[in-house]
């Protein structure tokens, strides 16, 4: 019923996961496969239009890309949803203020906060939000880079104590909604 949350909470050396992703303020959708091995990520995504990501969500159906990488993630995405039988189990939404290097493009820095979640209702533009993942006024800090950091983030992150600590939103949603189903 949810094997693949529950393969991933495990920390195997594999995991991957589906999911879709669009941004406010934007009619365009992406659904992305995201994998994992020995700590390596690496996503896949495909872009579509709101009705096409309800097409392959409620009937299963994919449609048509003429470009090669685009056709090839999306027989993977119908693998994945036909072998694991996969549905939409939780909406999840929050606010994303993103900062990039203009040294190095590939060096990202991201605070998410207001992270919310819903069961019962995957409409993309209601807010009817059933749970707070975490606390309001606490923030979620992603740093990503192709490369090594820098020296002065590195210094930076050091003197603020800010250490790495792995995070899943879905993880934790996950667990909060099994403990309150206990």
């Amino acid at each position: 019923r949810h094997s693949l949350i529950n393969r991933s909470l495990e920390k195997p050396m594999y995991k991957e996961k589906l999911r879709a992703r669009k941004y406010k303020g934007t009619k365009l959708c992406f659904l992305e496969i995201k994998k994992k091995y020995d700590g390596v990520v690496g996503k896949r995504r495909v872009v579509l239009s709101l009705e096409e990501l309800d097409d392959i969500i409620n009937n299963k159906k994919i449609p048509e890309r003429k470009k090669y990488s685009d056709r090839q993630i999306l027989k993977e995405i119908e693998y994945l949803i036909s072998h694991h039988e996969l549905k939409p189990k939780v909406f999840i939404s929050y606010d994303r203020l993103g900062y990039y290097s203009k040294e190095d493009p590939s060096l990202r820095v991201t605070f998410d906060d207001n992270l919310h979640a819903k069961r019962n209702n995957f409409e993309w533009d209601t807010d009817d939000y059933e749970e707070e993942i975490i606390p309001e006024g606490k923030y979620v800090l992603e740093i990503k880079s192709s490369h090594n950091f820098p020296l002065w983030l590195v210094q930076a992150l050091s003197r603020l104590k800010i250490y790495t600590k792995s995070f899943s939103k879905y993880g934790t949603e996950f667990k909060n909604y099994k403990r309150k189903e206990l």
